[in-house]
């Protein structure tokens, strides 16, 4: 079972490749296995255990990596406008993902949650599912529904408890077999306001959605239609004219980098004319609950 450890200790050596955590897990002999995810900020190494469970380890990646993707994202959030928003960011440390994961779990948002913490890795268990950005492309038009509706309650749940995660790709929610999602991946934090960070947020979960639908485009914007129209009071604490604004903001600055440079955005042609369609779906839930106040 591994050596004896005081509680709440990590002992790792990648030169063996095992780890010997304590605390929640209580201690175990977990050897590394030939799996790397990498992210561009993380590397998220997987582990297995002597009964055969799966773990994952996370660890930042070299500066030089982490300095790039720091640019990347600054040239995005400045294309897009959200620094004229006055939309800055930051990079949370592990132990401050650690701390924001506990927050998430008190308030019942659901998450992936991590079983031991310290200054330089998180042990999280390995979780069998699919990133949304995998799972929205593929999906039959029923299971795109269950979908689509729980990550745009979890987010609006997230808002209306006063807590921003940070940053929502779509490939940092992961879609379980029961179609249940998790929101992961906290490495940055928004800096402004609080509506405007969660507008902000708003504006990236939904342009993300329609763009790695990709093929399932027109089915995706339906969904979101439904989903609003079943909520008329969905967007009143947003600031709706900065979403539509940052909604075209990304429709430009992604689709001109294709057509003046021929640059696919994570693979894929940008929705030009789907954002478009997206935009007003928006416009009208935005006016609905004037509407019916008249």
């Amino acid at each position: 079972m591994g050596k004896e450890f005081p509680p709440g200790e990590l002992i790792f050596s990648f030169a063996r490749g095992e780890i010997y955590p304590s605390g929640k897990l209580g201690v175990l002999n977990l050897r590394r296995t030939p799996e790397t995810f990498r992210g561009g900020l993380n590397e998220n190494h997987v582990y297995s255990s002597e009964g055969g469970n799966k773990f994952v380890l996370r660890v930042p990646r070299g500066n030089e990596e982490r300095q790039a993707t720091v640019l990347a994202i600054n040239e995005e959030y400045k294309g897009v406008g959200a620094e004229n928003q006055g939309i800055e960011f930051r990079l949370r440390t592990l132990p401050e993902q650690a701390a924001f994961i506990d927050k998430l779990n008190g308030l019942n948002i659901p998450t992936i949650d991590y079983l031991h913490s310290s200054s330089d890795s998180l042990l999280m268990p390995f979780i069998n599912g699919v990133p949304l950005n995998k799972f929205i492309s593929k999906a039959n038009v029923f299971d795109l529904g269950i979908v689509v509706d729980k990550t745009l309650d979890n987010i609006l749940l997230a808002h209306k408890e006063g807590v921003v995660f940070g940053d929502r790709w779509v490939a940092n929610t992961m879609v379980l077999p029961s179609l249940e999602t998790l929101e992961m991946d906290f490495d940055i934090e928004l800096i402004a306001d609080f509506k405007t960070s969660a507008t902000f947020e708003l504006s990236q979960m939904l342009y993300h959605l329609v763009h790695f639908a990709n093929g399932n485009r027109i089915n995706m914007i339906e969904h979101i239609s439904k989903f609003l129209n079943r909520r008329p009071t969905a967007l009143e604490n947003y600031d709706t004219s900065m979403l539509i604004g940052l909604l075209e903001g990304y429709m430009f600055f992604f689709g001109q980098r294709w057509e003046m440079e021929d640059k696919f955005y994570e693979g894929i042609i940008p929705p030009c004319e789907e954002t478009e369609f997206l935009i007003s779906v928006v416009k009208r839930n935005a006016s609905a609950p004037k509407k019916a106040a008249a």
